[in-house]
């Protein structure tokens, strides 16, 4: 009886120290492999035409910010990014940008000149 106790107390803590423990698994990384794009305001307003500005999520941590007009490129820059709950910070040429998630939108810090900020939707 004893023995069959001790295998059953094994067992159990065996059973407790698994690896799929919270504290050891990292957040899922909703960005990696995700385009978001926005309206890009100051080159509507100097060039006309169709303007966005994009951020390209490739991969867990390398983003590529470009930027169209009338559908061709016209800058390209590579960075890295990190992520902890719904803010994202990007690294693109030693500058910072911060974004912040809501549900399928990517608010960033830089302001419109009509009032508010920009903002990229998951495409």
């Amino acid at each position: 009886m004893k023995k069959h106790i001790l295998i059953l107390f094994v067992f159990i803590s065996f059973m407790g120290c698994n690896s799929s423990d919270p504290e050891d698994q990292k957040p899922a990384n909703d960005y990696s492999n995700t385009t978001w794009e926005a309206p890009d305001e100051i080159a509507q307003l100097l060039f006309g035409g169709n303007n966005v500005q994009r951020y390209e999520f490739t991969s867990a941590s390398d983003v590529q910010h470009t930027k169209l007009r009338n559908g061709t490129v016209r800058s390209n820059d590579v960075g890295t990014y990190t992520f902890s709950g719904t803010t994202v910070t990007v690294n693109i040429d030693g500058k910072t940008f911060t974004l912040e998630r809501s549900g399928s939108l990517l608010v960033s810090t830089l302001r419109l000149s009509t009032g508010g900020f920009v903002t990229y939707q998951k495409k």
